[in-house]
């Protein structure tokens, strides 16, 4: 990723590459990293939703929030009651906080329950308001039927707190459970 030095702005290079009978741009990356924001913004441009200036080479961070900013206002339902209205202008606002994350990474707490399974955070609601769907991997192989008994219930986050806590209880069991998961995180590391 590179930098203005003036500003700090991230520059984007684009590749602009045939889609359904014509060309689209697509935002890549310039430093190898988690980034949001170009899953997000590429989604939307090849299903077009989103649009880029025909021919530009490089687009910035800045414009790509913008762009997206706008893309969430025109994806707001006009039918909504004054209620939901209401709800969905802070679920916005929430979202629109969680943009200067979209370039570096977003936290967020996957369930073992299934590839949508996400705790929701203010950062899962800009998918949301997009209609972009988000998925993960990370789910307990069945077979294993001890970690999957085990996890298949819990987030992240909660398996975190069973390996931490676990690791100071005296009871075997406890701790057998915790070095269960632990195990298991070593292996999703592994695959990542």
């Amino acid at each position: 990723m590179q930098t203005t030095p003036a500003d700090s702005t991230s520059i984007y290079q684009l590749k602009w590459v045939e889609w359904k009978g014509g060309f689209v741009p697509v935002i890549t990356q310039n430093e190898n990293g988690p980034c949001p924001l170009l899953a997000l913004c590429n989604v939307l441009l090849l299903t077009d939703r989103m649009k880029l200036v025909a021919g530009e080479t490089v687009v910035t961070s800045t414009a790509l929030m913008d762009l997206l900013g706008t893309a969430i206002i025109e994806n707001m339902p006009q039918d909504l009651s004054e209620g939901e209205r209401a709800n969905y202008e802070q679920n916005i606002q929430d979202a629109m906080a969680s943009f200067p994350k979209l370039q570096t990474g977003l936290d967020v707490n996957v369930r073992f329950d299934s590839v949508k399974g996400f705790e929701f955070t203010s950062e899962i609601v800009i998918f949301d308001l997009l209609n972009v769907p988000l998925y993960h991997g990370w789910l307990p192989d069945p077979q294993e039927k001890e970690m999957h008994s085990l996890v298949h219930t819990c987030s992240y986050n909660q398996l975190v707190e069973m390996v931490i806590s676990g690791q100071s209880e005296g009871d075997p069991n406890i701790l057998q459970r915790a070095l269960t998961v632990s195990n298991m995180f070593s292996i999703l590391q592994q695959s990542s």
